[in-house]
């Protein structure tokens, strides 16, 4: 499941600036947009259900039913 990269390169680079136009692009197939897009609304559904408190000094994950 290696990703597929491709490199376009403009065809009219900008002249004025003397830019390197080239850049890297990564294609993504159709499936794994969808697959993130619902990922993300699932996120921000359960989020505001979730009991979990991190705290953000340590990084540490407080579970509801845990002593401080």
């Amino acid at each position: 499941m290696a990703v597929q990269q491709q490199e376009l390169y403009s065809a009219n680079p900008s002249r004025e600036t003397g830019a390197n136009m080239e850049t890297d692009v990564f294609y993504y197939r159709p499936w794994w947009f969808i697959r993130t897009m619902i990922l993300i609304a699932w996120c921000a559904f359960r989020h505001p259900f979730s009991t979990s408190i991190i705290d953000l000094p340590t990084g540490r994950i407080i579970r509801q039913g845990e002593g401080e």
